[in-house]
């Protein structure tokens, strides 16, 4: 729908916001537009004004950002959906180690999934999984959180991989060291 909708597009990349999804098509054709379910905002980027290999380092990097967002937004909440669940300090615990342990487990299958997709593709695929994760909440049960949180580490797990992938095949091996020292910088600043 969305390639029918905004035709081809060099590259796509998707990042968390308050809950919802926004996504950047990087493309050469292509002005500010609405998609029309309210839940993905389109903002095209007119790569002929912009180098494209640095709006390809931002949208990696507010990737990446988005994985910091997902990770920290448990623990603000977790005494009062505790509360709310009935939740045991184990069950709780369990739910806050969710995220890092399928992180973690994703870290080699989101390295190959990028090979075989692409860094882009694979960046998307991450983004969107773990946007839509926390809609599991809305359940109310133990296991529909666990699965937020497991999908969320896992979907996030692929982000690191994928983005080095990508911003590898944009920027040549002199530039590349630079880039990946501002991509690394940018995240941990955030």
């Amino acid at each position: 729908t969305l390639a029918r909708k905004f035709g081809r597009f060099h590259d796509l990349s998707c990042f968390c916001l308050r809950g919802g999804l926004s996504c950047l098509f990087i493309s050469t054709n292509l002005t500010l537009t609405d998609y029309p379910t309210g839940l993905i905002v389109a903002l095209p980027i007119r790569a002929d004004n912009l180098h494209q290999k640095y709006v390809v380092l931002a949208v990696t990097t507010f990737g990446f950002i988005s994985v910091g967002l997902a990770l920290l937004s448990y623990p603000p909440i977790s005494n009062l959906l505790s509360a709310k669940l009935q939740l045991s300090y184990t069950e709780s615990g369990l739910i806050t180690s969710a995220f890092g342990l399928a992180y973690a487990l994703m870290q080699v299958p989101g390295g190959i999934l990028a090979d075989r997709l692409g860094g882009g593709k694979a960046l998307l695929f991450s983004l969107i999984a773990a946007g839509l994760a926390p809609f599991l909440s809305v359940f109310g049960t133990f296991t529909a959180v666990l699965g937020w949180r497991l999908i969320a580490g896992g979907a996030c797990g692929i982000v690191l991989p994928s983005s080095v992938r990508l911003l590898s095949s944009w920027f040549s091996k002199k530039e590349l060291n630079s880039a990946m020292g501002v991509f690394l910088s940018l995240i941990h600043i955030s």
